[in-house]
């Protein structure tokens, strides 16, 4: 719990204002003289209170105390200080915080929230787990790369494991899938480590990876599903930088693969330590609101063919350029520019220490400017300098890698909102599942191609150049196609669901009896 107090100094206008129910970031009611409390917001816990005491000259000396314990577990000391400063602030009028939604979030929403970026965290490090080991694997193994990119794009096929559950999405939930498609890819990953061949590894990692897919994708959606509109792109945003750290985990312990040949074996059996992770976090994790809805009402489940038409291309287009680009570089590193398991961790981690900020500032500018221009910004920029890291070394390669690496990261979250608001809840699921059954098609197809063409233009350098042809015509497909959807409630584009009651808007006027006080008005309370 913590408790806030504040003294100030007011005028009876100000007094008013701190005298009205909030409607920012807590909906309250009066129950009291000058003592309120949660009708909706963010917090398993929440009162305010006011002592208010006659002061010189027509003033008030007034002590304000706000008690609350944030509802978003596991990551809200990270949104405490700003929940802190934003509730004593005495100029109570909406506005727009950056790391906030411009509605007023409810406390499933706050819970669902935290939970969901563990399992993302999780998802993240499942999900390069083999694409930054099987350099050191195949030293073990004695495999060629033409081998490698075989095994990796075979991988993917574990995607349709995950597609035959997402197909019953509508009707099993979004939480257990969550809680079941973790469990099952932590299990395949540990088992890789125990692999007598390339074979088995990579029939592990097929089960492994097709659920890890999947976890990803139902993530996403959950998250988009829930949040209130002002947020989706951002929200997204946020659970892949918790995507990224888990990914971040991978390379702090790909070190592991210079102990000896069979070192890389180490980083698989790193996800046993999940496993109470995920217990806990499914106790706190709750069902979606539209979920619940669309089940109880039994809505709609028909998928547009001309939405799902334009996604699928683009995630099959980019992702014939992106998993080569990003599966394949440790092994460019290793054996073209002889960098060693450490050397190879400190350029990954060097590249990708700026996405974070990247995504969540794509996500903040697709939320209140729009997704189209920026997401095909970033994508164009990111495949072309990505490309580029291929064909240089020294500085050039270090900056190069990073600028992609950034600008595709940022891309990702505002392509993968698309998943959610173009389709009615009960077929989201289905046609995540979809999607990630194309995307996965065009990675693996990438691969075999690139694979095929090292072999015969003398290298990785050239088989990536030819996957720019593909990646920019999705780029151009998701600038000129895709619908804009910032800002619009879900319903808004699937008529059929049900509507599901949003809390109040932070542009809308505050309750009647508030003053709200200008930023610029010199009469602002004095801290006492």
């Amino acid at each position: 719990m913590t408790i806030l107090t504040q003294r100030l100094v007011v005028d009876s206008a100000q007094l008013e204002t701190l005298r009205s129910e909030r409607r920012d970031l807590v909906e309250e009611i009066q129950v009291g003289d000058d003592k309120w409390e949660m009708t909706e917001g963010p917090f398993s816990s929440y009162k305010r209170q006011l002592v208010v005491q006659p002061g010189p000259d027509s003033t008030f000396e007034v002590e304000e105390q706000t008690e609350f314990k944030l509802a978003i577990p596991y990551w809200w000391p990270f949104v405490l200080p700003l929940m802190r400063r934003a509730l004593s602030d005495t100029d109570r009028r909406p506005r727009k915080r950056w790391w906030w939604s411009d509605e007023v979030v409810t406390q499933n929403t706050a819970q669902l929230f935290g939970s969901l970026a563990v399992f993302g965290l999780i998802s993240g490090y499942l999900g390069v787990t083999i694409g930054q080991t099987l350099t050191f694997a195949a030293e073990e193994f004695a495999v060629d790369e033409s081998a490698q990119s075989q095994t990796l794009a075979a991988v993917r096929i574990g995607v349709v494991l995950s597609l035959i559950a997402l197909w019953q999405g509508h009707r099993i939930g979004r939480r257990p899938m969550v809680i079941g498609f973790s469990l099952i890819a932590i299990v395949f990953s540990v088992l890789g480590a125990a692999s007598p061949d390339l074979f088995a590894l990579g029939a592990t990692q097929t089960i492994g990876r097709g659920f890890t897919t999947g976890l990803i994708s139902l993530v996403a959606l959950s998250t988009t599903e829930e949040v209130p509109a002002s947020s989706r792109a951002v929200s997204v945003s946020y659970m892949a930088m918790a995507t990224a750290v888990g990914s971040s985990m991978v390379l702090l312990m790909l070190p592991l693969a210079d102990l000896a040949i069979w070192g890389w074996r180490l980083i698989y059996v790193v996800p046993v330590i999940f496993l109470p992770l995920v217990r806990s976090a499914a106790r706190q994790l709750p069902e979606t609101r539209r979920f619940a809805a669309a089940t109880q009402a039994k809505a709609s489940d028909h998928i547009d063919k001309k939405r799902f038409a334009i996604i699928g291309f683009t995630a099959f287009a980019l992702a014939m350029f992106i998993s080569p680009a990003s599966q394949l570089r440790n092994d460019f590193l290793n054996d073209d520019l002889g960098y060693s398991a450490l050397d190879v961790s400190i350029f990954q981690a060097v590249i990708f220490a700026p996405a974070g900020i990247a995504m969540v500032l794509s996500g903040l500018i697709a939320d209140r400017k729009g997704r189209r221009v920026v997401g095909s910004t970033v994508a164009i920029v990111g495949v072309a300098t990505t490309a580029y890291s291929f064909q240089t070394t020294g500085l050039a390669l270090w900056v190069a890698a990073c600028v992609g690496a950034v600008s595709i990261s940022a891309f990702i979250p505002v392509f993968r909102v698309y998943g959610t608001e173009l389709f009615p809840t009960r077929a989201r699921a289905r046609a995540a599942g979809w999607v990630d059954l194309i995307g996965v098609a065009g990675s693996a197809l990438g691969l075999v191609i690139v694979g095929w063409l090292s072999t015969r233009l003398g290298g990785l350098p050239p088989a990536i150049a030819t996957m720019l042809i593909p990646a920019s015509l999705a780029a151009l497909v998701f600038l000129f196609f895709f619908p804009e959807t910032a800002k619009a409630d879900l319903e808004a584009f699937n008529p059929s669901d049900p509507k599901v009651e949003t809390p109040t808007r932070l542009s809308e006027p505050q309750s009647q009896g508030s003053t709200p006080v200008s930023d610029h008005d010199s009469r602002q309370p004095k801290i006492g």
